[in-house]
């Protein structure tokens, strides 16, 4: 499996050959092409994601999160992108901050998975997380279990996943219809329940969670008060509110169906 590594953020990470030594022993097959350097600006950052989709590695893995990746979506960088790669199903994979482009990239019919990036994988998880990963990107089936819902009835559509904040900055870039008949899986990494409340009350109102058909509430950092705040989106949204321990990697646009246990997760070509 050949890996392209990539740094769209702003921090600047000292340890990368460590993490790549990482990576390497809880994923031995691995061949990474590291594409980072920490002095590139942002047209710079956009010409190595070029190069990272243009090469013939399986799929793109971004270093960490940060605060900056919005400045990429500027008229004039994001189309140096789109004018410049060639049509590809190659994933990008990260979260968090990643998450603005990986949104803007989805909507515009690109591959994305959201979960951890390099820095979160060896710092955070395990081999039984790449586990996950690993079947994502095999494009194989994989289950969900559900531990608390509200409303919950059996319903199928596409995913989205996405940091709750991002998805709020980014709805002006995404519009409405953007969720129409998918299901939402949203985290966060605040554990200020009257915040989470804000930026679910500021997705209603704008209007972006028209037409969605689920929202799966993953892991908001232990909010204390996670049932509160399920039973509040229930309150004010009239679709089904799931929550799960964790997705881990999560496929944007495969299907997905809910029930009352579990949530199915199948690739694109597997829709029964």
């Amino acid at each position: 499996m050949k890996i392209s590594l990539v740094n769209l953020s702003d921090n600047k990470i000292k340890e990368i050959p460590d993490y790549i030594n990482k990576l390497k022993k809880i994923w031995p097959e691995c061949e990474v092409i590291n594409y980072v350097n920490e002095k590139d600006d942002y047209p710079k950052k956009i010409d190595k994601l070029i190069q990272a989709y243009n090469d013939d590695t399986n799929f793109i893995l971004c270093l960490n999160g940060g605060t900056t990746v919005i400045n990429l979506l500027s008229k004039e960088i994001i189309s140096r992108l789109f004018n410049k790669i060639k049509e590809t199903t190659k994933p990008i994979v990260g979260y968090s901050d990643i998450d603005h482009i990986s949104l803007y990239l989805s909507k515009k019919g690109y591959n994305t998975i959201n979960g951890p990036c390099l820095k979160e994988l060896c710092e955070y998880y395990s081999s039984k997380e790449l586990e996950q990963l690993k079947l994502v990107l095999n494009k194989k089936e994989f289950n969900i279990p559900i531990k608390s819902h509200f409303n919950c009835q059996r319903v199928k559509g596409k995913i989205i996943a996405s940091n709750i904040q991002i998805l709020c900055m980014m709805h002006s870039k995404l519009g409405e219809g953007f969720l129409t008949d998918k299901i939402l899986f949203l985290e966060d990494h605040t554990n200020d329940e009257k915040m989470i409340k804000y930026y679910i009350d500021f997705l209603s109102i704008t209007g972006i969670l028209k037409g969605v058909k689920a929202i799966v509430l993953g892991e908001t950092r232990k909010c204390p008060e996670k049932s509160k705040l399920l039973e509040y989106m229930s309150m004010i949204l009239t679709v089904p509110i799931i929550s799960i321990e964790n997705w881990i990697y999560l496929p944007n646009e495969w299907f997905c169906e809910v029930n009352e246990n579990k949530i199915i997760i199948k690739p694109q070509n597997d829709k029964n």
